[in-house]
């Protein structure tokens, strides 16, 4: 039985441009992952909401290490992910 998890990405960048390209760039690859996402778009409180299994999780995460403001802040997303 696959075990399935739920989480979501906020992306809290101040310019709204550059926020809706890294919300898009990012479901397009959650959904290239096999995630199910839900994006809910609210300013500065722009979420995407993400479900699925921890292998497309884990996918995800090593694709996206580089769409973080910082690395480390990818890094620690993919390990918080490998340890659940």
């Amino acid at each position: 039985m696959t075990v399935l998890f739920k989480t979501y990405d906020t992306f809290d960048i101040k310019d709204k441009d550059v926020r809706e390209c890294y919300l898009l760039r990012c479901r397009d690859i959650a959904l290239q992952c096999g995630l199910t996402c839900k994006c809910h778009l609210h300013g500065r409180d722009t979420r995407l909401y993400l479900n699925g299994a921890k292998q497309q999780f884990v996918k995800y995460y090593l694709k996206t290490l580089t769409c973080s403001e910082s690395i480390f802040d990818g890094l620690k997303r993919l390990l918080y992910c490998i340890t659940w």
